[in-house]
């Protein structure tokens, strides 16, 4: 049976941590009694036995030896047969990865049931502390057959293994037979130490991997499920490796304290969920969203969408979860913006006068403008020299191209009014008259004597013919009011008088 690794890393503690996401932190450990904290208070001896029925558990709670070898002790900080403290809490266990030439000295495993099943296809998150056994290392001559080995196992199944061949042997043999377990089920461990690193030194170390279940796992055992030729060891005083042949006894025991085991659902790391970016649209446009996880059944949208991807049109936020096997959720927010059409300006011929320093022209916001391809910064046109010129605007969605011309004159108003006139049709100074250059705005009004308003108008080309109500108007005195804006004024200027009509 082979199966999906992933390996993260081992670490020692005081060393930064590698860094998991938030939901790997928040998960259940489906490991039970992870830091061997529960144990049985009337049962002085806590060596893990062999319990074909996983419901005794007379010395430490959820964990049984898979052989008849004692599985590993469960050590506390006052135990003087254990040479370290445990990583947390009062307990560890001691595991014995290698057996050596001494008779009392067999490889061992331990084994518990998770809380549930492990499901098919789901990526699970397992973390292992472990540390070198060290012994007497005040007076290291007198122990320099303690080694360090670089096999740590866990094996994940869906019923409890077992190896119980040799236990009817006398020790000795025993012994030989622990040394073998396993050895002819073929098992393929999920998880295992790095191969290529002895711990020698004196701290804890973190071995965290991610593998993907075959489905229907429901028991963890650890241990070395490796032969003796393939699991060499590292003497921890000489620094010597030792690499027994096939069948043949290490020279060396090595063993391992284990704390704080942890097996938590995680998402797939190989898989990425991934998603539109923000993005800016024109006005009348539609743009395409879309989210996307390899292992996605469903998606929802904030707008009720339940496809992968939807199209859009109008500016907001727009919120979708995939929801994917193995029960987990991801989430995005893609923030869409659309560009509101923009009516350009249009600028026609303007006229630049001489005592003028410039004329100013307002522009819409919303584009970059360049006249006569230089930028133009901020949203007013100043125009100093007459010319021809080539305004032009653009933005993400608009294009725009405006050409004037401007011509720079005298823009001194030229305003002429007679002060008398006889319409007698005698084709002189038949009509009131009033010439009038270089302004923008005109109008003129004429009053009787008792005020009445006998003649408008707004333009200095509309001339009074003396007819009031299409009948002459009496000699006599008339009131004007002429009003008129000179060239790039912006007030008018006002003037009254007296005219003079004559018959």
């Amino acid at each position: 049976m082979r199966f999906k690794k992933f390996i993260l890393g081992s670490k020692a503690l005081g060393v930064i941590p590698l860094v998991l996401c938030a939901f790997f932190l928040h998960g259940q450990n489906l490991i039970q009694n992870p830091g061997f904290e529960d144990v049985n208070p009337q049962q002085n001896n806590r060596t893990l036995r062999l319990d074909t029925s996983l419901t005794v558990f007379p010395y430490v709670n959820h964990w049984r030896s898979p052989t008849f070898s004692p599985g590993g002790e469960i050590g506390n900080i006052n135990n003087l047969q254990n040479f370290r403290l445990p990583k947390s809490g009062d307990y560890h266990l001691t595991l014995s990865i290698n057996g050596g030439a001494f008779n009392t000295t067999r490889r061992n495993f331990a084994q518990s049931e998770l809380t549930k099943p492990l499901e098919s296809g789901c990526s699970y998150y397992f973390s292992i502390w472990f540390f070198p056994l060290h012994k007497d290392l005040v007076n290291p001559q007198t122990n320099d057959f303690y080694a360090v080995s670089n096999r740590l196992n866990a094996y994940f199944s869906a019923d409890p293994i077992s190896d119980t061949s040799g236990m009817s042997q006398n020790l000795p043999i025993r012994v030989d037979y622990s040394n073998l377990h396993f050895q002819n089920q073929n098992i393929i461990p999920q998880v295992e130490i790095p191969s290529d690193t002895f711990f020698t030194d004196t701290i804890y170390h973190n071995h965290t991997q991610i593998f993907q279940a075959t489905g229907g796992e429901k028991y963890i055992t650890l241990g070395n499920f490796y032969p003796q030729h393939l699991s060499p060891q590292k003497n921890i005083y000489t620094h010597h490796i030792d690499t027994p042949s096939v069948n043949a006894k290490s020279t060396y025991v090595s063993a391992l304290f284990i704390d704080d085991l942890e097996l938590i659902k995680v998402p797939n790391p190989t898989e990425i969920f991934t998603f539109s970016k923000d993005t800016t649209i024109c006005q009348g446009d539609t743009v395409n969203l879309f989210a996307n996880h390899p292992s996605a059944n469903t998606y929802i949208w904030s707008t009720g969408d339940t496809t992968s991807a939807i199209s859009v049109s109008k500016s907001g936020q727009y919120h979708v979860t995939a929801i994917c096997t193995c029960g987990f959720e991801y989430k995005s927010t893609i923030q869409v913006n659309v560009i509101d059409s923009v009516v350009p300006p249009s600028i026609g011929d303007t006229i630049l006068c001489n005592e003028l320093q410039s004329i100013t022209i307002p522009l819409p916001s919303g584009f970059t403008y360049r006249l006569n391809n230089h930028l133009i910064s901020g949203n007013q046109l100043h125009i100093r020299h007459g010319g021809e010129y080539l305004l032009v605007g653009e933005n993400q969605c608009q294009y725009f191209e405006n050409e004037f011309f401007v011509e720079q004159m005298d823009c001194e108003p030229l305003v002429y009014i007679p002060n008398a006139f006889t319409p007698n049709g005698d084709g002189a100074n038949d009509v009131f008259q009033i010439s009038a250059e270089n302004v923008t705005f005109f109008q003129v009004e004429i009053f009787n004597r008792w005020g009445q308003k006998i003649f408008h108008s707004e333009s200095p080309n509309n001339a009074w013919n003396g007819l009031y109500n299409n009948a002459p108007a009496p000699q006599g005195l008339y009131i004007y009011k002429v009003q008129y804006t000179p060239l790039n004024h912006v007030t008018p200027i006002e003037r009254t008088g007296k005219v003079t009509l004559l018959r």
